[in-house]
């Protein structure tokens, strides 16, 4: 087996070491193999980056010979057991599967159940909103412009390493070439795991806007921005760097610059709207001022000037500026034109304005109705 170890190169901004806290208890990795099915192929390149005091190093266990890997998998499970995070591309379904029947295989314990973050799962419901033809690593890295050299394919290098050992067997110069592509290959997937980090840590940032998320007690920076009587911006910094992209919906603007603002601009409507009190029953309807009432109030009125009021007549009329709603909070009430609307509406109020967890609460939901659109 040869063990190469070389420093990377890599600049992670504040928000990567906010999604990734403790770098030096977090690995990248990637497997290159003989095959699809781990019943009859071996792997004979595992590819890893880990931080040694903020700084990255990446080491490839390759199997210059035929009875390598044995020596790759434990020197693979001894790193791995020192941390607490792996981070892989698409390893939940293939790479790490492969490993435990390899393990198996040669009767080695293997415990990989630490916490696992497979970018593939992560990007895989974004392809439309990226406009991604598919969610390839090689394709997601394009989308981020990463610099990859190398152009071969998993599959291709299946070949490539049987030529490889039939000339490393015999000492052949000729096996070197062809070792440094399946050394390049294999550098670039986990490089490029590691460029990718910010897209799935931008990710995480939007989901982590919803109040189910764990992150959601954490402090927010979103502002609200009135840009004028017909429209208002909220923003957000975010991890995601040197990629600019827009994206209209019903109203709505959402974009991302290259230094990383994700920006909503939302369209405001001046209007009469109505309120609905949900317990009806305990109102009267008042037809000459077409309104509701609580009984509290209404009972000292005469007989002939209220009404029961029912669902569709429970509510108090309010002139104001609104947008749409996408969200259901106690804390803010929300209007519509005619009690049969599916269509809910908010008022830009200061409340609203000056709410961060309402502002946050708000533009995640309307980034994920944009999302859902997009991959309609």
């Amino acid at each position: 087996m040869k063990e190469i170890k070389e420093s990377v190169k890599c600049t992670l901004n504040d928000e990567i070491i906010k999604y990734l806290p403790d770098l030096n208890d977090t690995m990248w990795f990637d497997i290159e193999t003989t095959g699809l099915s781990a019943s009859v192929s071996t792997i004979y390149l595992i590819g890893l980056i880990v931080f040694n005091e903020g700084n990255p190093f990446l080491i490839q266990l390759f199997a210059d010979d035929l009875d390598s890997e044995v020596l790759i998998l434990k020197k693979f499970l001894e790193i791995a057991a020192t941390k607490k995070t792996l981070i892989h591309f698409n390893g939940s379904t293939f790479d790490i599967p492969f490993i435990e029947k390899r393990c198996s295989r040669h009767d080695i314990p293997c415990d990989l159940t630490c916490s696992s973050i497979d970018i593939y799962k992560e990007i895989r419901p974004y392809k439309n909103f990226f406009k991604m033809s598919d969610t390839k690593q090689k394709t997601v890295e394009a989308l981020l412009n990463t610099g990859r050299i190398d152009e071969t394919n998993g599959g291709e290098l299946i070949k490539v390493y049987s030529s490889y050992i039939k000339l490393a067997l015999t000492n052949d110069k000729n096996a070197k070439p062809l070792e440094d592509i399946l050394l390049l290959h294999n550098h670039d997937d986990v490089i490029g795991m590691l460029n990718l980090t910010p897209l799935v840590a931008f990710l995480d940032k939007i989901n982590s806007l919803s109040p189910e998320s764990p992150y959601h007690s954490a402090p927010f920076d979103i502002s609200c921005e009135i840009i004028s009587e017909e429209k208002i911006r909220l923003k957000t910094t975010t991890p995601l760097k040197g990629l600019s992209y827009s994206k209209a919906y019903e109203g709505m603007k959402l974009s991302l610059d290259a230094d990383g603002i994700l920006s909503l601009v939302i369209d405001t409507t001046y209007d009469e709207m109505k309120f609905f009190y949900p317990d009806y029953k305990n109102y009267y309807y008042i037809p000459l001022e077409d309104t509701a009432i609580h009984k509290s109030i209404g009972d000292f009125l005469p007989k002939d000037h209220k009404k029961k009021a029912t669902a569709a007549t429970c509510y108090v009329r309010h002139k104001g500026r609104f947008i749409p709603c996408f969200i259901n909070h106690a804390a803010i009430e929300t209007f519509k034109r005619e009690y049969k609307d599916k269509l809910f509406f908010i008022e830009v109020s200061k409340k609203f304005i000056t709410d961060i967890e309402l502002l946050s609460e708000y533009m995640y939901c309307a980034v994920n109705k944009i999302i859902k659109a997009s991959n309609k």
